[in-house]
């Protein structure tokens, strides 16, 4: 997915119903941290998020026509 305009400093993994993976970007490029997440309630809400941001992405199928480099 796309993300154009200042992206969030938020990646996530969802691992499965329970537990959430959090990490975030620092000042630099090699500053990263994060935190895990064990609470079921707390993942829906993430889950949530992640398929409201991919409920609008481009369709891979129709980005690869588009970016497809001519021969």
């Amino acid at each position: 997915m796309e993300y154009p305009g200042k992206p969030d400093m938020l990646n996530m993994a969802l691992i499965d119903d329970r537990f959430v993976y959090l990490a975030f970007s620092g000042p630099t490029d090699q500053s990263m941290s994060g935190l895990d997440i064990d609470d079921a309630c707390a993942c829906q809400y993430f889950t949530r998020y992640f398929d409201q941001n991919w409920a609008i992405a481009e369709p891979l199928a129709d980005w690869v026509t588009r970016n497809k480099a001519p021969r």
